[in-house]
């Protein structure tokens, strides 16, 4: 996981890495891990020291936001634990994509896939695709 850096002198200074762990241990040690960073996130995004909104984390009073998450299939897949897989009926975690029977095959490729129409909001891949209580 790494923390992105606004305009780089050079593209190999564009990250920061926070931490790298072995893929077989994500499920077991990545939780903790997230929430003292959301922590920490939560506290640069406000731009005050945590308890006490008089003192600023910059003199300028820049404030900073999470940009992105990045990772692959794999990681995202056992980081959200959302149901759709290439193990199971519904194989996209954006739509409703199926990889059995005929409404809504993966496989139609027309211009207006019957897939197409049922592709999540983000409110809808809350509701839908996350487990109602994100824990291992």
């Amino acid at each position: 996981m790494n923390v992105i850096h606004y305009r780089p002198k050079s593209a190999r200074l564009s990250r920061f890495l926070l931490f790298a762990i072995r893929a077989d241990w994500l499920t077991l040690t990545v939780r903790p891990i997230l929430a003292r960073i959301t922590w920490s996130f939560n506290i640069a995004f406000y731009g005050h020291e945590p308890g006490d909104p008089t003192k600023l984390l910059c003199a300028a009073g820049h404030r900073f936001i999470l940009a992105e998450c990045r990772g692959d299939q794999e990681f995202h897949r056992t980081l959200w634990q959302h149901a759709a897989s290439w193990k199971s009926k519904y194989i996209c975690y954006q739509c409703r994509a199926t990889s059995i029977g005929q409404q809504h095959t993966f496989v139609d490729l027309r211009d207006e896939p019957s897939w197409a129409s049922t592709e999540h909001t983000n409110m809808s891949f809350i509701n839908g695709e996350l487990p109602p209580y994100p824990c291992y």
